[in-house]
């Protein structure tokens, strides 16, 4: 009688191994492709735009920021107004309703090379940046968080300044 009952439990946990063996290995073909990315950008020391301009988030594919951008090698991620004042400090749309600090990109951000902040005229949709502000390049590591920095520009410093200064 036990061993009818020692036979039946080693069945029984063959089975359950053998289950549990097959039945939870997954392949490693099955990968799901990033459809969005939620892109949050987080604020520091940047200005309200000027009268009649507004920020417009890009993705762009191309490594190369100096040559003219086609409209397939970026996409826009939306438009949007930042306020820093006493009583608000946070993004708006442009109509001044307050935004949420998420964007999202409809693909996945590492098929691009750079992410964008460009300066814009509220009145006027463009396909392309037309002055890029803040720039960073997307690395492809997922823990280094991007910093938009203001780009670096031969003109910029090799570029004179002149003044002149009147005795009153």
């Amino acid at each position: 009688m036990f061993g009818m009952d020692r036979r039946l439990r080693f069945l029984l946990t063959v089975a359950l191994v053998m289950g549990i063996y097959w039945g939870c290995s997954q392949t490693t073909d099955i990968v799901t492709p990033v459809s969005n990315t939620d892109l949050t950008l987080v604020p520091e020391r940047l200005p309200t735009p000027p009268a009649g301009m507004i920020y417009e988030l890009w993705a762009v594919k191309t490594s190369n920021l100096s040559v003219n951008l086609s409209a397939g090698d970026v996409v826009s991620l939306g438009r949007f107004s930042y306020l820093a004042n006493d009583t608000f400090k946070g993004f708006t749309d442009a109509n001044g309703n307050p935004l949420d600090n998420v964007f999202t990109l409809p693909d996945d951000l590492f098929k691009f090379k750079h992410v964008v902040v460009s300066v814009e005229r509220r009145d006027q949709q463009t396909a392309v940046p037309s002055n890029i502000m803040l720039t960073d390049r997307v690395s492809g590591l997922t823990d280094i968080p991007l910093r938009l920095n203001f780009p670096l520009s031969q003109d910029l410093w090799n570029s004179i300044v002149r003044f002149n200064m009147e005795a009153v």
